[in-house]
């Protein structure tokens, strides 16, 4: 597929459109909810967190309220400089695969729907960066779609004709590919799959139909509008 910059899509979102991120809050606060896991297991007074794609700062507010020290990156800097004008952040704008932030500085690096953004020359070298970022002992974790069909998402421009993925994903994960991806830097690698439900946005006919989704998704029964979560511990 070919690479498109999606940065003025992004920069709309980010800054402009932010309450379209309001579905994404069950799924940022499990991930959050994984990090103060993480604290208790490792007895850490504080944690240190890079997270990777700033959204509407949902992510970056929660961390913060459970006392965590933050960082974010993003390659939109009006959507950094905002965030840091409402919160409690380090901004830094740049891109997960070549950001020279300094070695073994985080103990965690989230990146909840970020990967499956990245084109192939890119996804290896983030994953070794995110690598080369986290202190010894340090947690790799998020999310990604699970086995999404790239083909149904696709649009086409009616001014230049360009062909695109509408939220310009490159990459379909399975749990297998995911795992492989982080083997080589991470050990060990835990990946499953799950729904995440907007329930303050659908009506009973919707919340019946989550709760479906959660029984069949614990029975082993997935379907593709369910992530993948990843907990990856750098050794």
């Amino acid at each position: 597929m070919r690479s498109t910059n999606q940065d003025k899509c992004w920069a709309y979102y980010q800054s402009e459109g932010i309450d379209w991120f309001d579905s994404s809050y069950a799924r940022l606060q499990y991930v959050a909810n994984l990090l103060n896991i993480f604290q208790k297991d490792t007895r850490r007074t504080r944690l240190q967190v890079l997270n990777v794609g700033v959204g509407n700062g949902t992510f970056e507010e929660l961390c913060i309220k459970a006392g965590h020290e933050v960082w974010c990156l993003d390659p939109i800097e009006k959507a950094v400089r905002q965030l840091e004008e409402r919160v409690a952040v380090h901004g830094v704008v740049g891109r997960i695969h070549d950001a020279d932030l300094p070695a073994g500085t985080f103990s965690v690096v989230t990146m909840s729907e970020v990967l499956e953004h990245l084109p192939d020359g890119e996804l290896e070298s983030a994953v070794e960066n995110v690598s080369r970022m986290l202190a010894p002992g340090g947690l790799f974790v998020g999310t990604v779609p699970y086995d999404e069909r790239l083909r149904d998402n696709m649009a086409i421009c009616p001014h230049c004709g360009e062909i695109f993925h509408r939220w310009g994903h490159h990459q379909s994960f399975t749990p297998q590919r995911l795992k492989r991806l982080m083997d080589r830097h991470f050990l060990p690698v835990k990946t499953w799959v799950r729904p995440f439900v907007a329930w303050n946005q659908r009506n009973w006919k919707g919340k019946s139909l989550g709760v479906l989704e959660h029984l069949l998704s614990f029975v082993g029964v997935h379907g593709r509008n369910e992530n993948i979560v990843f907990y990856a511990r750098k050794a």
